[in-house]
C-alpha cells in the first residue's frame, strides 16, 4: 500500500476547508459536552490526507491529551466494520451539514 501524502484542504474536490474545519469543530464540541473523551481524525481523499488532527484526551483522569499518533486498543468487533462506517459517515455528514448552514 502506498503512503498517503498530505494535501492542503483547498485542493480537495468535494471537501472544502469550511466542511473540513466543521468536522474538527463537531468532534471538539462532543468532547466539550462530555459525549466523547477524545478522537483522532484522519480523512483521506484519493490517497491524499486532507485532515489529520486530535481532540480531547487519551485519559480523562490524568488529562493526558490525545495525540495524532495515539494508539487505540479495540476490545470488540461485534458489528461489521461496513455497518459502522455507513452509520458513522451518515452521522458525520449530517453534523457537518448542520455546522456549515
Amino acid at each position: 500500500m502506498a503512503a498517503l501524502a498530505a494535501t492542503p484542504p483547498k485542493t480537495v474536490s468535494g471537501g472544502t476547508p469550511v466542511r473540513l474545519k466543521a468536522i474538527s469543530s463537531r468532534f471538539q464540541r462532543m468532547v466539550d459536552e462530555g459525549q466523547l473523551a477524545g478522537a483522532v481524525l484522519l480523512l483521506a481523499h484519493h490517497n491524499q490526507v486532507v485532515l489529520h488532527n486530535a481532540v480531547g484526551f487519551q485519559n480523562i483522569e490524568t488529562k493526558t491529551p490525545m495525540g495524532a499518533a495515539s494508539i487505540f486498543q479495540i476490545m470488540s468487533q461485534t458489528v461489521s466494520n461496513l455497518d459502522v462506517r455507513a452509520v458513522f459517515t451518515t452521522m458525520v455528514n449530517a453534523a457537518i451539514d448542520r455546522e456549515v448552514q
